[in-house]
């Protein structure tokens, strides 16, 4: 997902420590307030991803399927199929990326 968004590996090791430091529902707050302000595409790629994500041990636990519906049915109304269709994608990306750096 880094590479595919451009996020930097320095970006992710200086903000996960601050974001881990911090109460969950504080942070998962100010993430759906930021969310709701940025455009119903950016909204289904940042959800897609959380979906790709929390798929990536082949398996989705109760708690990330019900903040996934949370977040596209509730938070953001947004299109499950048009969801479905950018995970689909992220999740081809990341099965590419992971036979080129299997090597």
């Amino acid at each position: 997902m880094c590479e595919h968004e451009e996020i930097s590996e320095d970006e992710v090791e200086s903000t996960l420590p601050l974001l881990m430091s911090r109460e969950e529902d504080e942070v998962m707050n100010e993430c759906i307030k930021d969310l709701k302000t940025r455009s119903k595409k950016f909204q289904i790629e940042a959800v897609a991803w959380m979906a790709t994500i929390a798929n990536s041990d082949g398996f989705m636990a109760q708690e990330e399927w019900q903040l996934i519906y949370r977040l596209y049915n509730k938070e953001f109304s947004l299109d499950l199929s048009e969801l479905l269709l950018i995970q689909k994608k992220h999740m081809k990306y990341c099965l590419k990326f992971k036979s080129m750096h299997a090597a």
